[in-house]
């Protein structure tokens, strides 16, 4: 019995050092960050879906028609009479008919707007009082671990507008794919601390710039979250999906990788006047 004791010792050892089990492993997974780059297959895959689109609808004049090459679908479109979403009268009924009939739409045409498939959160809708026309903001589901910023627009938004007969008009996407982030930091909280201890920054304070040097009594609050990187539609060539520490500092906040260590930067909050 000793014997095969000590063998299992001896076997779990071997695995624990040849690093081959282990659930919390604080390596940093070889395809991070996570990036987005142009792929002309996927170009080629969103031509292929619009041709279908127009034909489908018989569309033979595009007012405008803009393309997101970075992400691969529509950035803006607008034509008259694409299809007819609402017929109600009153502003509540043509909402709740809108609400109800765009989901139908997006399900057969979601790669219009987006590379990657995902799942509508929330609609928002208003129609003008004067115009009667009609719009709406439709925002992706969340599937990541932590929050962003700015819910609202780190994984961009559709807008849709609805002339006032009801027919749908005009088409505009910033959402941008959802690439994988981890879930447990490499570098923790009291190490991100010590990393960022005598970072400088600049505040800009309108007639002057101060300089400031972090120490560690200047972190006011902190938080995990996901962290998009150039998520401006083509400015940049490419898109960067991060875990990051956030501390608010003074008069701002600065963001630390929370896998590598790297510093990324520091935003202003403030607003001097």
């Amino acid at each position: 019995m000793k014997k095969y004791l000590i063998i299992l010792v001896l076997l779990a050892y071997f695995l624990s050092s040849c690093n081959l089990f282990d659930p919390n492993s604080n390596e940093v997974p070889e395809w991070y960050p996570s990036t987005w780059t142009f792929s002309q297959s996927e170009m080629d895959e969103y031509n292929n879906v619009y041709s279908e689109f127009l034909q489908s609808y018989d569309i033979d004049y595009v007012l405008y028609a803009h393309v997101d090459t970075l992400c691969s679908h529509l950035f803006s479109y607008c034509s008259r009479d694409i299809t007819l979403l609402c017929t109600s009268d009153t502003e509540s009924e043509k909402i709740a008919e809108f609400e109800t009939n765009f989901p139908v739409f997006f399900e057969d045409w979601w790669r219009l707007f987006s590379a990657d498939s995902f799942d509508i959160d929330y609609i928002t809708t208003s129609i003008s009082e004067r115009t009667g026309y009609l719009s709406a903001d439709v925002y992706p589901k969340n599937t990541y671990k932590f929050p962003f910023e700015s819910r609202k627009f780190d994984l961009g938004r559709l807008q849709i507008g609805v002339d006032s007969e009801g027919y749908l008009e005009s088409l505009w996407s910033t959402v941008i794919p959802q690439l994988p982030i981890p879930e447990d930091p490499v570098v923790g909280l009291s190490e991100a601390k010590d990393i960022l201890e005598g970072y400088n920054y600049t505040i800009n304070a309108w007639i002057e710039n101060i300089e400031v040097t972090l120490t560690r009594e200047d972190f006011k609050t902190s938080e995990l979250i996901s962290y998009i990187e150039n998520n401006s539609q083509n400015n940049y060539g490419y898109i960067k999906y991060r875990l990051t520490w956030r501390f608010e500092v003074r008069d701002g906040c600065v963001y630390i990788d929370a896998m590598t260590g790297e510093i990324l930067r520091f935003k202003q909050t403030t607003i001097y006047m």
